[in-house]
């Protein structure tokens, strides 16, 4: 399954899966399966990317996807956007 992600604007966000357009709330009642790893933990199998994402853009990304069901941010420190994941984690709305 080919899976990406485009944005019209950050609280429209749209996922193309297949060639198919998704809203996210669509996408999420599809795809949000889970993997259990070998420690037991439960991992959700769709996350939200971070790579080429910088600045206001990555916040207010980062942070509409948990306010919006997402349970697992991809990051990795070669992305180089730690500090804009982490004030996106910080924006989200709280619980």
């Amino acid at each position: 399954m080919k899976l990406k992600y485009f944005y019209k604007k950050s609280v429209d966000l749209k996922l193309t899966i297949n060639t198919k357009i998704y809203t996210l709330d669509r996408v999420l009642a599809i795809l949000m399966e889970y993997i259990i790893l070998n420690n037991g933990v439960k991992m959700p199998k769709l996350g939200f990317g971070t790579i080429n994402q910088f600045g206001d853009q990555i916040i207010d990304n980062v942070a509409f996807a948990l306010n919006n069901g997402y349970q697992l941010i991809d990051t990795a420190n070669r992305y180089g956007n730690e500090v804009e994941v982490g004030k996106g984690l910080k924006k989200r709305k709280s619980s």
